[in-house]
């Protein structure tokens, strides 16, 4: 590590060094251009003499402030985006967007899937937008749906999430209620082979997470009071997201004390 460090050193000096010796030959052939009589009878060829000295010292000049600053600013540049490429790689992160429900390919995610995890305070707008994607992973043999809602019998989960929503609470009940009665359905259906589970947290979620086997998503709730898009984040498996986000479902339906409780089970 040392030899190539010394060697670039090395070579910022001796392109330093020749940058300067450029400028002083600039300099002195502007001195030289002034003192002989022979240019002042020929205006042209002075002013041609003066220009390319002009243009010498310039260019000695830009070179010295790159070898100084310049390069070694982009150099910082290259390094600090090559570290953040790595740390995205290392994450998992294959992909971002600032509109959860309209600028993703869900399509991609559901085709073939054979396991998904769904966590959502309700999800009545996903719901409704992938409910015959649903139906066909329902009709996919050995596939497997599992749901976690927040628990409508929690008082305190139910009262956070009527604030963070400007709901009533009985409304947010309704609509966990309403979410818990579509996967019950969905798991009746006709020619439904999945496995459903639905899942109740008595703990208000921090964030939406959906898992398509090796794939995931996770999405961000906003704090406006209102409805508004909000940000999404793709994540892949082997990434420390995707090992974050599973292992905090695992503590919420595996184990002998799950933070979860199940309420529906269709093996």
């Amino acid at each position: 590590m040392a030899e190539p460090q010394l060697s670039r050193t090395v070579s910022n000096w001796v392109a330093i060094a020749t940058s300067v010796v450029t400028m002083l030959g600039a300099v002195a052939l502007l001195y030289v251009v002034e003192k002989i009589a022979w240019f002042n009878t020929h205006p042209t060829w002075q002013k041609i003499a003066d220009e390319i000295g002009a243009i010498v010292f310039v260019t000695g000049l830009i070179a010295v402030l790159w070898e100084l600053r310049a390069r070694r600013a982009l150099v910082d540049e290259i390094f600090a985006a090559a570290k953040l490429s790595e740390r995205i790689r290392h994450a998992g992160v294959t992909d971002a967007t600032a509109d959860f429900l309209g600028d993703l390919d869900w399509q991609q995610f559901f085709e073939g899937a054979r396991e998904i995890d769904v966590f959502f305070a309700y999800g009545g707008g996903w719901r409704g937008q992938h409910i015959e994607r649903l139906r066909e992973v329902n009709r996919r043999p050995g596939a497997r749906i599992r749901v976690i809602l927040p628990d409508p019998t929690s008082t305190d989960t139910v009262t956070e999430l009527a604030r963070r929503f400007g709901y009533t609470e009985s409304v947010v009940v309704d609509k966990i209620n309403e979410s818990i009665k579509t996967f019950e359905e969905l798991a009746r259906e006709p020619g439904a082979k999945a496995a459903i589970e639905v899942w109740v947290l008595p703990k208000t979620p921090m964030y939406s997470f959906y898992r398509f086997d090796d794939r995931a998503l996770f999405a961000l709730y906003q704090h406006k009071g209102t409805r508004a898009t909000v940000p999404a984040f793709t994540i892949r498996r082997g990434g420390s997201l995707f090992a974050f986000f599973e292992s905090d479902l695992d503590v919420m339906m595996s184990g002998n004390n799950p933070t979860a409780r199940i309420v529906f089970r269709k093996p």
